[in-house]
């Protein structure tokens, strides 16, 4: 099964997309709300995809542009 989810946030930075799915990483930005990011919810949700043999990634995307994920789950 495969799985495109996108939305019109604030985006990413491509060039350091893997930085975003550490654990408490420090790369997150403030929110559209400006909330603080917790460093924690894609490296969770990662670790719950990739626990059911699937997989996460990021897609293409720039600031202000939105963000894109993929997931993998096996049928």
């Amino acid at each position: 099964m495969h799985i495109d989810i996108s939305d019109q946030g604030i985006g990413f930075y491509p060039s350091g997309i893997e930085k975003y799915f550490h654990r408490f990483t420090n790369y997150g930005r403030k929110g559209t709300a400006g909330e603080k990011s917790t460093g924690i919810g894609l490296y969770l949700s990662r670790r719950i995809i990739e626990r059911h043999s699937g997989s996460l990634k990021g897609m293409s995307s720039g600031p202000n542009q939105g963000a894109k994920f993929s997931i993998t789950l096996p049928a």
